[in-house]
């Protein structure tokens, strides 16, 4: 799920953070040759590498666990703790990539701050040993929302930093909704061993489910279903029985009666482990990301990079709701006319 010691080193940090050096123990920065570094001789604490894996790590288990589920229900510390590290009042981010320094001086104008061996612009700091260095962020120069116009203009003319956009995700509201315990299901009851999936839109936003119904002229698990392929990024059927506890010859009915609209289409996809799709357009990622419609990609602010699961930043209700309110403006998926330049021949 991530990097700077993979999915198991991330496991473990997340299930008890306040014994993991890269999550309760802050260091001392320095700018040093191209880049932002540690002091020497502090031994393990918090970087850019633990930011990036922790919060691809806990947005991915988020959305993979039930409510209910022990480890899921140990997500919220972990953030916590990444939330004290980023307050560091020393901690500086490497950003990790190599960038134009005179490009982007005289883009940003005037340093805010010119010391030994580096230039600092706002929160962003670049070193000076050469015209190629790695930026690096004080965090503790950023505003209440995070926000640098130096740091903006820098992903905008660089594109995306992963500890940038780790960065930005840890201070989010939505994630912190995503990462918290969902409590007890709107309708119905837990499953049997105490957990249930907010993926499944009739025990989480029931009321969206029979609005759909209605406005559809729909069974209320056909409705059900057409929801998670509005919504979700990973509807699969193996998911959506997952969710829903349905067994094969309930959802075998729910796509039947789907299918049979013309809501959705029916075709064969690679990898997309279903048979059901909204119209339109069609994205192909690359694994380990399912590929998935246009219409849906506005919805996700995505934790991680290309390398990581795609997963949402916010609680499933939240999507759901979102996903129905862009139906409701009359924003449904549909196919587009192609638009073809017409020539003097045919």
């Amino acid at each position: 799920v991530g990097t700077g010691g993979g999915a198991g080193w991330a496991l473990r940090a997340l299930a008890d953070p306040a014994a993991t050096p890269e999550l309760s123990r802050d260091l001392v920065w320095e700018v040093r040759g191209d880049r932002v570094r540690p002091v020497d001789g502090q031994g393990a604490g918090f970087a850019a590498s633990t930011l990036v894996t922790v919060v691809a790590a806990a947005g991915w288990l988020a959305h993979r666990l039930p409510a209910g589920d022990p480890i899921r229900a140990a997500l919220p510390r972990a953030l916590a703790m990444v939330r004290d590290r980023l307050a560091g009042p020393d901690l500086m981010l490497d950003l990790g990539r190599y960038v134009d320094l005179p490009g982007f001086r005289k883009a940003a104008g005037a340093p805010t701050e010119v010391g030994e061996g580096y230039e600092r612009y706002g929160a962003v700091v670049m070193a000076t040993h050469d015209t190629r260095p790695a930026p690096g962020i004080r965090t503790a120069l950023l505003d209440a929302a995070g926000d640098d116009p130096y740091l903006r203009a820098l992903v905008g003319s660089e594109g995306a930093f992963p500890a940038e956009a780790a960065l930005r995700t840890a201070r989010d509201p939505r994630f912190e909704a995503l990462l918290a315990d969902p409590g007890d299901p709107v309708e119905g009851e837990r499953d049997a061993d105490g957990t249930w999936w907010p993926q499944d839109p009739t025990r989480s936003v029931p009321e969206l489910v029979v609005e759909a119904a209605k406005e559809h002229g729909l069974g209320e698990d056909a409705a059900a279903l057409y929801l998670t392929l509005l919504a979700m990024p990973d509807p699969t059927d193996r998911n959506v029985a997952r969710w829903t506890g349905w067994k094969p010859a309930h959802l075998k009915e729910a796509r039947a009666e789907l299918a049979a609209t013309g809501l959705v289409v029916e075709a064969n996809r690679a990898r997309a482990g279903r048979s059901l799709f909204l119209p339109g357009g069609w994205t192909e990622l690359k694994a380990p990301r399912l590929p998935l419609e246009q219409w849906k990609l506005p919805l996700f602010d995505l934790i991680g990079s290309q390398s990581t699961p795609l997963v949402p930043i916010q609680p499933a209700a939240d999507l759901y709701r979102r996903a129905w309110q862009r139906v409701r403006d009359g924003d449904a998926p549909r196919f587009e006319e192609l638009r073809v330049r017409r020539g003097r021949r045919r």
